[in-house]
C-alpha cells in the first residue's frame, strides 16, 4: 500500500520541525499548511545561522531532517515495519543538487538485511540546494555535511525521536483533516 501523499508531506515537514526543535540553535519560528488546491503542503522557517561552526551543522540537519523523515516512512511501506537507515551507506547522493541520474539511492536494513531504496531526487531540491549553497558559502565543509547527514539518519532511527516525529505526524494531519 503506497503512503497517501498528504501523509508523505507531513512526514517531511514533522522531520523538519522534530530534528530543528533538537537542534537548539536553528529552532523553528513558523510552520503552517498550505491548502490552496485541498492539497497538504508545509513550509518552516526558522532562524538560521552561520556564524559558527554548530550553528551551520544544526542547519544542515534540519533542512535533511524532513527529506530523510520522508524516506525513511516511504522505506518502512516498502520494507515493512522496523526499517532503518543503514548508517554504513555514505548516502553521498544527497549532497548532490540532482542526486544519481536523477535519483537518491539510499540503503535501509531491516532485521538484518540490507535493502536499496531509489526514489526522485526533484522533490529534495530546495532542501538538497539549500545545503549546497552553504558549503558553497565556505560555511561549512562538504566533510561536515556529510557527517551531520548520518547524524540525522542515526537520530531519526533512534525511537524515541521517530515517536515524536510520528506525533508530529498526526497533529499535522489532523489539523489538515479539521481545516473547513
Amino acid at each position: 500500500m503506497a503512503v497517501p501523499h498528504d501523509e508523505t508531506v507531513a512526514y517531511h515537514e514533522a522531520g523538519h520541525l522534530v530534528i530543528a526543535r533538537r537542534s537548539g540553535v536553528a529552532a523553528p519560528n513558523e510552520i503552517y499548511l498550505e491548502t490552496e488546491h485541498r492539497q497538504l503542503d508545509g513550509h518552516l522557517g526558522a532562524r538560521e545561522s552561520y556564524d559558527n561552526p554548530e550553528a551551520a551543522q544544526a542547519v544542515v540537519r534540519f533542512a535533511y531532517a524532513g527529506p530523510l523523515a520522508e524516506l525513511r516512512r516511504l522505506a518502512i511501506d516498502e520494507f515493512g515495519a522496523g526499517t532503518m537507515f543503514d548508517l554504513e551507506d555514505a548516502a553521498a547522493d544527497l549532497l548532490s543538487a540532482n542526486g544519481h541520474a536523477g535519483q537518491i539511492r539510499l540503503r535501509f536494513v531491516r532485521d538484518g538485511v540490507s535493502h536499496e531504496f531509489s526514489t526522485p531526487a526533484g522533490p529534495f531540491g530546495n532542501d538538497i540546494n539549500r545545503i549546497r549553497s552553504i558549503i558553497a558559502g565556505g560555511h561549512i565543509t562538504e566533510a561536515h555535511a556529510s557527517e551531520q547527514i548520518r547524524r540525522v539518519r542515526e537520530e531519526l532511527n533512534s525511537p524515541h525521536v521517530w515517536a515524536q516525529v510520528q506525533r508530529t505526524v498526526e497533529l499535522l494531519l489532523a489539523a489538515w483533516t479539521d481545516l473547513p
